[in-house]
């Protein structure tokens, strides 16, 4: 499912409440949605600094948001009702 999507090692992995998105973090700096039932991806969102690291993912309790914990000991916070693309 995952293969080849990232260009770093993966650090981070989190289920959305209700089960049907995947999000998944790497040290590209890149975090990537996947419909994981249809297994395909569904969003790809850069959110770490240019060179820089997301360690970990996390959904909010209504699955509407997501937050990227950075390299840098920051946080990225998205709302996922929105076209981030």
């Amino acid at each position: 499912l995952l293969q080849g999507e990232h260009r770093g090692s993966l650090l981070g992995l989190a289920f959305s409440p209700d089960g049907k998105l995947l999000a998944s973090s790497a040290r590209d700096g890149t975090v990537k949605l996947w419909d994981f039932r249809a297994a395909r991806l569904v969003r790809s969102l850069s959110l770490g600094p240019p060179g820089g690291t997301i360690r970990d993912v996390a959904f909010s309790p209504d699955g509407n948001r997501l937050a990227a914990l950075n390299g840098n000991g920051t946080v990225a916070i998205v709302d996922l009702r929105a076209d981030v693309d």
